[in-house]
């Protein structure tokens, strides 16, 4: 996933068809934290299992997904939060992520 740390994921089962913008987005989640991912595991190569993504369809954003993945890995390897703030825009009806 990166060159700097040896955090990798793998889409199996029904993640394996997620079209590749939500595979990316996932992707972008894990490198937020990879090193802290890396850090905790002591520098020994970790594979994140995606066998699949669940998600209301009536509030879904693709990009929400690298957020989801991020809060994710932050609570499986007990990692400080990334400060991301969400604002939604109502002209355009969708949430911004910004990543500090």
């Amino acid at each position: 996933m990166t060159a700097d740390y040896s955090v990798w994921v793998r889409f199996v089962d029904s993640a394996t068809d997620l079209p590749r913008a939500y595979k990316e987005e996932a992707i972008k989640g894990l490198s937020m934290v990879a090193s802290g991912i890396s850090e905790n595991a002591n520098d020994k190569s970790v594979t994140v299992v995606v066998s699949e993504l669940s998600y209301a369809e009536s509030d879904f954003q693709v990009d929400g997904i690298s957020v989801a993945m991020c809060r994710w890995a932050e609570n499986v390897f007990g990692l400080h939060e990334q400060q991301i703030t969400a604002s939604f825009d109502r002209e355009v009806n969708r949430y911004h992520f910004e990543w500090h």
